[in-house]
């Protein structure tokens, strides 16, 4: 996301972004007293494997909160990259933006969302792909925390 009164376009802006971005900061009455606030920081990335023709990858990182554990689950490896058949368990998505050209990103973005009340055992999940412009994203990796 530009900053407001930016004027140079950083290459990555230009790109399109997946879908599903999460808003800065949430709205000040956007969640009932009962929900518990959560704020994800995320700073970078090392040693992903390299993904494009030029030996680097255009990576972004998806972030889930899901209510179920994906790596805990008996799924297959294509269904956790695709999400096929999780799509119901996941409470919120958000996606970081693009990183070009990078095998050890430096994202420096915050996420907040709320948890809502009877789903403190959920599951915080984070996907790094790789952006393609013509073909699907490549998967670069993924990781599970507890989030309570």
């Amino acid at each position: 996301r530009r900053q407001q009164g930016s004027v140079r376009l950083r290459q990555q802006d230009k790109l399109r972004r997946p879908q599903g971005e999460a808003k800065a900061k949430p709205p000040a009455d956007s969640s009932k007293a009962s929900d518990t606030e959560i704020c994800v920081v995320l700073e970078r990335a090392e040693g992903l494997p390299q993904a494009d023709f030029m030996g680097t990858a255009d990576p972004y990182v998806e972030i889930l909160l899901m209510s179920c554990d994906p790596l805990q689950m008996e799924v297959k490896t294509s269904e956790i990259k695709d999400l096929r058949g999780l799509s119901d368990k996941t409470l919120f998505k958000a996606t970081s933006r693009i990183i070009r050209g990078s095998l050890a990103p430096e994202w420096q973005e915050s996420f907040y969302f709320s948890i809502p009340q009877g789903c403190e055992d959920s599951t915080l999940y984070l996907r790094v792909l790789d952006y393609d412009l013509m073909i699907s994203d490549d998967f670069l990796g993924h990781c599970s925390i507890g989030v309570l």
